[in-house]
């Protein structure tokens, strides 16, 4: 028969292979956390929709009381659209469907990132265009910041284009504090005189 002091001994023993191996799981799973957010090819996905999201708090706030809520075109709608209560559109066609479906070469350009056509954007021309992130929540100095290869990339060169020219001006928008950078529709501009537009070079308020 085992005595009382024997089974103690065997409980104590057990309840510390208990502790060990809970605090092993949880510095595994830290360090998998960890992997996550800064190793894995998904951590880029989440920062981007978290600086999404910012700017689009940012730019609601930024033009309350406009009427109509001007019309944004991004690459990637998710995190700013969680949080800009206008229409949001993905330049990608991702929730567009009639650039999803436009007819045009999808060719030389990265997996999944084919479906913007000029024509198509041009008879629908969003009022701003916020790009990329972080630049998108960050000031800039020159237009060139916005004007990235992979924005060249996937929306088959029209930032370095003639007419876009004419038709955008690289600026910031500022709710007062902080700011959504990007490119702004020169007719929207002059309908809207948003009083928070600075042209690139962009100042602090």
């Amino acid at each position: 028969m085992v005595s009382s002091a024997a089974l103690e001994r065997l409980w104590r023993r057990s309840a510390l292979v208990r502790v060990g191996a809970g605090a092993l799981a949880a510095a595994a799973l830290v360090g998998v956390a960890h992997r996550f957010a800064g190793d894995n090819v998904l951590g880029g996905e989440f920062t981007a929709a978290s600086d999404g999201q910012r700017a689009g708090a940012v730019l609601s706030r930024a033009v309350d009381g406009s009427a109509p809520a001007p019309t944004v075109g991004v690459i990637a709608a998710g995190g700013l659209a969680w949080t800009y209560p206008g229409r949001v559109v993905d330049l990608l066609g991702l929730n567009w469907t009639e650039m999803a479906h436009a007819p045009g070469s999808r060719e030389g350009v990265r997996h999944g990132h084919g479906a913007f056509q000029p024509e198509v954007f041009w008879r629908y021309a969003p009022d701003i265009l916020v790009l990329e992130f972080p630049q998108a929540t960050r000031r800039i100095a020159s237009e060139t910041e916005l004007r990235t290869d992979f924005a060249l990339e996937v929306l088959k060169g029209l930032p370095a284009s003639a007419r876009f020219a004419q038709a955008y001006t690289a600026g910031c928008l500022s709710d007062g504090g902080e700011v959504v950078s990007g490119y702004f529709s020169r007719s929207w501009l002059a309908r809207a005189e948003p009083e928070a537009f600075s042209p690139a070079p962009c100042v602090a308020p």
